[in-house]
C-alpha cells in the first residue's frame, strides 16, 4: 500500500502551471473513444476555436503543458500508452485505491490515471472548432466495460479530495498559444472546459452543416454525414474514424445502377472528407454508397441546377 509520502512525491512528477483564476476564452474539451474492432482507446483534444485567431496568428496550434486525466473502473489496467501528438507519459501511476484516499471519501468503485505530457512545445497542427485532434491511444489488459472509461471532470469529488487532503493536482488541463493574449507578460490561462463524447461531436458536426447523420447505431464506430442535399455542384461525404488506415470506398451510382464515380481513401484518425463533383450531372436522383470496413451506408441525393 502506498503511503501518503509516496503520493506526495509522485505529485512532483506532474509538470503543471499553477491553476489560473480565469479560464481562457479559447477553450478545449477532452474526449475518449473506443474502437471495438482493434480494442483500442484513443484520447483526443476537441478545440472550441479555430487557428489562427487573435491570440495566435499561426495556422497551427502549439502548446507546452497539458494533463489528461482518466476515470476508470476499479481494476482497470492500462497497457503502455502510445503517443500520437506530443510525448505523453507511457506508464502512468494509478491512484484512488490507496487507503488514504478511501479514508478521505474517494469512491471505491473507481481509480484514476493522471497522464502528463512532456513539458516541451508540441505542434498540434491546425485547430478547427469541434474538430478532434488525436493525442494518444492505449489498450487494457482486462475486460472492463469500455463505456465506464471517461475523462475525469474538474468537478469530480476525487479532484477535491486529492487537492485538499494530499495537495495533488489531478484535474485535466490544457495550455497553448491561443490560451493567452499575445504579449510578453501575459498570464497563461487554463483552457480545459469539460469532457465530451464522440456522439456529441458527430451531432455538433451534423448540426453545423444542417445535414443528417447516417448509419449511426448505439454500438457503431462509423457515422456518415452527407451535405448539401439537394446539391448543384458538389456533395460532401464526411465520416469519423476511430482507427487509422481504414479503407473507405465512396460510390456515386445512378438510378439504373451504373457507377458514375468511385473514390477510395485510406482514413485517418478523426474526421475524413471526400467531395463528389456533381455539377455536370443531369438533374435527378442518385445514390451515394459509402463502404467503411463492414459498414455500408446508402443515401439518396438529389442533383438540381443552380
Amino acid at each position: 500500500m502506498k503511503s501518503i509520502s509516496l503520493l506526495l512525491l509522485f505529485s512532483l512528477s506532474f509538470f503543471k502551471i499553477s491553476m489560473a483564476q480565469k479560464i481562457s476564452d479559447n477553450k478545449v474539451k477532452y474526449m475518449v473513444s473506443y474502437d471495438n474492432t482493434t480494442k483500442t482507446f484513443t484520447a483526443w483534444v476537441v478545440p472550441q476555436y479555430n487557428t489562427p485567431n487573435y491570440n495566435n496568428g499561426d495556422k497551427e496550434e502549439k502548446g507546452a503543458t497539458a494533463q489528461f486525466s482518466l476515470k476508470v473502473p476499479k481494476g482497470f489496467e492500462i497497457s503502455k500508452i502510445q503517443s500520437v501528438v506530443g510525448s505523453w507519459e507511457a506508464n502512468p501511476t494509478k491512484l484512488g485505491s490507496e487507503k488514504e484516499f478511501i479514508k478521505a471519501g474517494a469512491d471505491k468503485n473507481f481509480e484514476y490515471y493522471i497522464i502528463g505530457k512532456t513539458p516541451s512545445e508540441t505542434n498540434y497542427g491546425e485547430f478547427k472548432s469541434d474538430g478532434p485532434v488525436v493525442l494518444f491511444n492505449f489498450k487494457t489488459t482486462n475486460n472492463s466495460d469500455p463505456k465506464l472509461v471517461s475523462v475525469l471532470e474538474s468537478n469530480d469529488s476525487f479532484v477535491k479530495i486529492a487537492q485538499e487532503v494530499f495537495s495533488l493536482n489531478v484535474a485535466p488541463s490544457f495550455y497553448s498559444r491561443s490560451g493567452q493574449a499575445p504579449k510578453v507578460d501575459a498570464i497563461p490561462l487554463e483552457q480545459y472546459k469539460s469532457q465530451t463524447t464522440l456522439e456529441a461531436v458527430i451531432t455538433e458536426a451534423t448540426q453545423k452543416q444542417d445535414a443528417t447523420v447516417l448509419g449511426t447505431e448505439k454500438e457503431s464506430t462509423t457515422s456518415v454525414i452527407m451535405y448539401p442535399n439537394p446539391a448543384s455542384e458538389e456533395i460532401n461525404v464526411k465520416f469519423f474514424s476511430t482507427t487509422d488506415a481504414q479503407i473507405a470506398n465512396i460510390y456515386l451510382v445512378s438510378t439504373t445502377g451504373i457507377e458514375l464515380q468511385h473514390h477510395k481513401i485510406k482514413s485517418q484518425l478523426g474526421f475524413n472528407n471526400v467531395t463528389l463533383k456533381v455539377g455536370t450531372l443531369t438533374d435527378g436522383t442518385y445514390t451515394v454508397k459509402t463502404v467503411i470496413g463492414e459498414t455500408i451506408v446508402n443515401q439518396k441525393i438529389v442533383k438540381i441546377s443552380q
